[in-house]
């Protein structure tokens, strides 16, 4: 922090110095309250394809990933995308069809 920055008992009015992408931003304290709601969105790419997931195991990752994850999404209203290629969709199906009606 630059030596220019001191503590203050009343931290109203005083000025404070922000580091944002490793500079110095001077910023003074005042009573306006700013109200900031972190929106946040998560994706998720589903590969049954994917090298190291044997044919033997794939049933395993959809009981113990995949069905968590719609659980997730439904029982706590979240909000995220699913993004799976045709195949991967194919063999989920051939798995476990509730999982694609659901």
């Amino acid at each position: 922090m630059p030596p220019e920055a001191q503590k203050s008992s009343d931290p109203l009015g005083s000025i404070v110095f922000v580091r944002k992408f490793g500079a110095y931003k001077a910023a003074r304290i005042t009573r306006r309250v700013i109200d900031v709601t972190l929106k946040a969105y998560s994706f998720f790419h589903l590969n049954l394809a994917y090298s190291a997931i044997s044919e033997e195991r794939r049933p395993e990752v959809v009981e113990k990933c995949y069905w968590p994850l719609l659980r997730l999404a439904k029982q706590h209203n979240l909000p995220f995308g699913v993004e799976a290629s045709a195949w991967t969709l194919e063999t989920i199906n051939a798995i476990d069809p509730e999982w694609i009606n659901e």
